[in-house]
């Protein structure tokens, strides 16, 4: 059960794009937010969800609202854009939400699906440009699951 439910409207400073965050428990440090816990941010991106986010900005403050240009994430960290039906599994990512990038990164392997266009990607790192409109493996790319790995992402997500 939540200890905080945090829902913030943040406004990006280019697009105007509204986010949800919500999490467990948030400190606000000037130009920083440290939200742990149950992390989970929705944009116009989709859904990504860690066990831990720093949102950060550029110091400007507008009718204190608070504009992040850069998102990171940490731990067990997961990309879901339902209306895409594409999903990712990773243990850090940063987004730039003035740049609607998102960037996956793994001290292993990051694992992308996306189900309707049946592409599956294995790679140290995967980019996600345009809220997601087109996706890059970086490093050594592997276009097919192992079994294990389809599990894996059958298992964090149901609907895959």
């Amino acid at each position: 059960m939540r200890k905080l439910l945090l829902a913030l409207c943040l406004f990006t400073t280019l697009f105007a794009e509204e986010m949800t965050v919500q999490s467990e428990s948030a400190h606000y440090d000037g130009d920083r937010i440290i939200l742990i816990g149950d992390v989970i941010i929705e944009s116009g991106f989709g859904t990504v969800m860690a066990e831990k986010a720093i949102l950060l900005r550029d110091g400007e403050e507008i009718e204190g609202t608070f504009r992040p240009t850069k998102i990171t994430l940490e731990g067990n960290v997961r990309m879901i854009r339902a209306e895409a039906a594409q999903y990712a599994l990773a243990d850090w990512a940063e987004y730039y939400p003035n740049e609607k990038r998102l960037l996956l990164t793994s001290k292993s392997k990051v694992l992308f699906f996306d189900k309707e266009k049946e592409i599956q990607m294995v790679a140290p790192a995967i980019l996600a440009l345009d809220n997601g409109q087109s996706i890059e493996g970086i490093g050594n790319v592997r276009f097919v699951f192992k079994s294990d790995e389809l599990e894996k992402i059958k298992n964090q997500f149901k609907g895959a």
